[in-house]
């Protein structure tokens, strides 16, 4: 269980929570928060064939990032400079996040059109799926929902967004709560 924010760069963020843009926020809680999303990566045997996503991954990546960015950055870096460049090393694998709901649900979810458009697409769609056809039923479903890693960044974003969506008047196109018109492509709904 994380009880303290060990890194420089995450004590560094953690200085924006004292600004007006960012009341409220608690990095600490976000990360204990991130730290059950990302228990659930890989469970259901999509994306177990991964290295390791938990928070375990973010913490060496954060430590990398220590030392990566030079100390002259590092000195005309603001505290909310600070705060995109956790934020985003915390969320980045947010999307092989894959409930046994929306694994059940895929064929509702433009998950057909996704395999049929993108992985089997073009004259090497057509050796791939040569390959992948030879996959047990089951096994084959899981490596193909697994393939919508191309796609993480989106996925993020709907499990960042779960729940604040709210519904539009009648006749009126879908929006988040950040006011964004959703895609055509229909957005699965991942729990929290």
């Amino acid at each position: 269980m994380i009880n303290v924010l060990e890194t420089d760069a995450e004590r560094r963020a953690e200085v924006a929570e004292s600004l007006p843009a960012f009341s409220g926020l608690k990095l600490l809680h976000v990360k204990k928060q991130l730290e059950i999303l990302l228990g659930l990566i890989g469970r259901n045997e999509v994306f177990d064939e991964y290295t390791r996503h938990d928070v375990s991954h973010i913490d060496a990546m954060l430590r990398s990032l220590d030392w990566l960015i030079p100390e002259s950055s590092k000195a005309i870096m603001t505290p909310a400079d600070w705060l995109v460049a956790v934020l985003g090393i915390y969320f980045h694998d947010l999307g092989m996040l894959v409930t046994r709901k929306e694994y059940d649900g895929r064929r509702l979810s433009g998950f057909d059109a996704f395999v049929e458009g993108t992985l089997f697409a073009a004259d090497q769609g057509k050796d791939y799926r040569s390959r992948v056809d030879l996959l047990p039923s089951e096994q084959r479903e899981r490596f193909l929902l697994s393939r919508i890693r191309s796609s993480s960044p989106r996925r993020a974003d709907q499990v960042v967004d779960y729940g604040r969506r709210t519904k539009p008047p009648r006749g009126q196109p879908r929006g988040n709560a950040r006011g964004r018109q959703a895609s055509a492509e229909p957005r699965s709904t991942v729990p929290a």
